[in-house]
């Protein structure tokens, strides 16, 4: 009996509690791979959901919504909640953040596959090809919405990348409307609110 309290006392010592959860991730030359991710902070968001009360929209009840999602923001912000901490609508500077996040970490984020096709760019026919798509694309009647990705990435290195942020969500086909995102069905806007502590950054 007192050999086995001491084998479990022994034990006991060599716990040690991290207050820092996110310290087992790579250090030193995989600093990159570090900061990818302490940006993947999905699960420190508190999801708040605008419907209507029969569950349907129209333009007049999608205005309303847009209200009562502001509303609520300024109710958080006089509550004492620091500004940037709620996410009601979506704007370009997100979309772009996101693009330069991958765009900085493309080595830590790619797969063989990525390299494989990178591979082929040796091949001068492949680069003319993806320089005319690029070309194509930036003359067509969208070209001034996409022209700040394209001239990012014009030989779609990050192609592979982007593609498969959309296998992260179980559901992929969100609305956004008005810089406001809705669920798939378009009846209920989606906001976010931060958490009071970072993951991982629980001193702060």
């Amino acid at each position: 009996m007192f050999s086995s309290f001491a084998i479990f006392l022994f034990m006991a010592s060599k716990i040690h509690l991290e207050e820092n959860i996110t310290s087992f991730f790579p250090s030193g030359n995989s600093s990159h791979m570090a900061e990818v991710y302490s940006n993947l902070k999905v699960s420190d968001k508190i999801l708040i959901m605008f419907s209507s009360t029969d569950g349907s929209i129209d333009p007049d009840k999608e205005d309303s919504l847009f209200s009562a999602a502001a509303r609520f923001g300024e109710l958080v912000e006089a509550a004492g909640v620091p500004e940037g901490k709620y996410l009601d609508c979506v704007s370009g500077d997100d979309i772009s953040g996101m693009l330069d996040f991958v765009g900085a970490h493309l080595p830590v984020l790619m797969e063989d596959s990525d390299y494989e096709s990178l591979a082929r760019l040796d091949n001068p026919a492949v680069v003319d090809s993806a320089i005319r798509n690029v070309y194509l694309n930036l003359i067509s009647p969208a070209g001034f919405a996409v022209k700040d990705v394209l001239m990012s990435d014009p030989l779609s290195i990050g192609g592979g990348v982007l593609g498969r942020t959309a296998e992260l969500n179980p559901v992929s086909d969100y609305q956004v409307r008005a810089n406001h995102v809705f669920t798939p069905d378009g009846n209920t806007l989606l906001a976010f609110l931060g958490a009071g502590f970072f993951v991982g950054g629980d001193r702060e």
